[in-house]
């Protein structure tokens, strides 16, 4: 049986599909009570600074959830649970690392280097097309 198409709110997953989408890590919710109580859609149009801790974001951007969830879980990029306060900025490097295995820049072998030494040319010297 289909709910209602007038009920109002989202699913946990849709909620949790929409800050991994945002935030750029993913969460899971455990709820209290009865499925059926509507959840509010996440109402932030941007991600939390980087610089913001998970207890910073938990407590700023999960405050509309706090009667409807009994605990969240934040991953890592290689899907554990974070155990500690890490920086936004950390977790969401790890999803980097856990998909390319470093965060250090790596060279690149198929460009081509400009020549930095050449003079550059003349403004007077160029045609002009008229």
């Amino acid at each position: 049986m289909k709910p209602p198409k007038d009920k109002p709110g989202v699913t946990v997953t849709q909620l949790q599909d929409q800050i991994a989408a945002l935030e750029g890590f993913r969460v899971s919710f455990e709820r209290y009570g009865a499925a059926d109580v509507p959840i509010v859609a996440y109402p932030f149009g941007v991600m939390a600074p980087s610089k913001w801790r998970i207890s910073d974001w938990k407590r700023v951007r999960l405050a509309p959830y706090i009667g409807v969830f009994r605990k969240v879980d934040v991953y890592r990029g290689d899907e554990t649970v974070v155990k500690s306060d890490l920086r936004l900025v950390t977790l969401r490097d790890s999803y980097y690392e856990a998909r390319y295995g470093t965060l250090e820049p790596e060279e690149t072998t198929n460009v081509t280097l400009l020549d930095d030494r050449r003079p550059p040319t003349p403004r007077s010297s160029r045609r002009r097309s008229e």
